[in-house]
C-alpha cells in the first residue's frame, strides 16, 4: 500500500520509500548540485524532500545539519541566492548514494516496554562529569584546560561526553538486560537530539 510516497508492507512491517519518490529526490539533488546558489525556496523544497526520505533513513537527520543551517541563512534574505554552506554538497552526495540503494528500507516500529533504568547524568564546567544510576554515582574531572584542549568546547561538549559514559556504564552493568530499553535522563536538548540523530 502506498500512502504519503512511502510503500508500506504491513506483512513484513516494513516502509519504503516508493521508487518514484526515490528518481525525484534523486533528480533535485542533481539539479540542485548544477547551480551554484539558491534562494530560500529551493532550500525549503529539497529539505522538505529530504526530511520525508529520513522516515525511512533515520540516521539521515544528521545529514540535515547542514541544511537546516542553510534554512536559518537564507530566511534573513529569501529571495537573494545563497552559496551551500561547507559540507552541504558532501551530505547531499551521501543522500545520492542512500537514495541509490535498491534496499532501502525500514521496519516499522512496534510498541516495546521502556524499563526506567533511573540513570541520570550532568555536566558542570568547574567541576566535571557525574552520572547517577539507581542512587549510585561516578564523577569524572575535567581537566583545567578541557574547553581549549584539542580545539574549543564548551558545557554541552562536557554534557554530549556524560551522556556516553552514562549510556557506556548502563551497557557495562547490563541494567537492564541488553536489547531492551531503558529510560535515560540528560537536561540537554542538544545532547538529547544530537543522540537520536546519530
Amino acid at each position: 500500500m502506498v500512502f504519503i510516497g512511502l510503500l508500506w508492507n504491513l506483512s513484513h512491517l516494513t516502509v519504503t520509500l516508493a521508487e518514484t519518490k526515490k528518481e525525484k529526490y534523486q533528480a533535485a539533488i542533481t539539479d540542485w548540485l548544477a547551480h551554484p546558489t539558491h534562494v530560500l525556496l529551493e532550500v525549503q523544497q529539497l529539505y522538505r524532500k529530504l526530511l520525508q526520505a529520513s522516515l525511512v533513513v533515520p540516521h539521515g537527520r544528521a545529514y540535515l545539519t547542514a541544511m537546516e543551517s542553510m534554512l536559518s541563512i537564507s530566511s534573513a534574505r529569501p529571495f537573494m541566492p545563497h552559496n551551500p554552506i561547507r559540507h552541504l554538497n558532501d551530505d547531499l552526495s551521501w543522500w545520492i548514494s542512500q537514495l541509490s540503494n535498491p534496499k532501502l528500507h525500514r521496519s516499522i516500529p512496534q510498541p516495546f516496554h521502556i524499563i526506567n533504568a533511573h540513570a541520570y547524568c550532568d555536566a558542570s564546567s568547574g567541576v566535571g562529569i557525574t552520572v547517577v544510576i539507581h542512587g549510585f554515582w561516578h564523577t569524572w574531572s575535567l581537566f583545567p584546560d578541557w574547553c581549549t584542549l584539542d580545539g574549543a568546547k564548551d558545557i554541552r561538549w562536557a554534557k554530549a561526553v556524560g551522556f556516553e559514559l552514562l549510556i557506556r556504564t548502563i551497557i557495562q552493568l547490563r541494567i537492564p538486560a541488553l536489547g531492551q530499553h531503558f529510560r535515560v535522563h540528560c537536561d540537554n536538548l542538544g545532547v538529547v537530539n544530537g543522540w537520536k540523530n546519530g
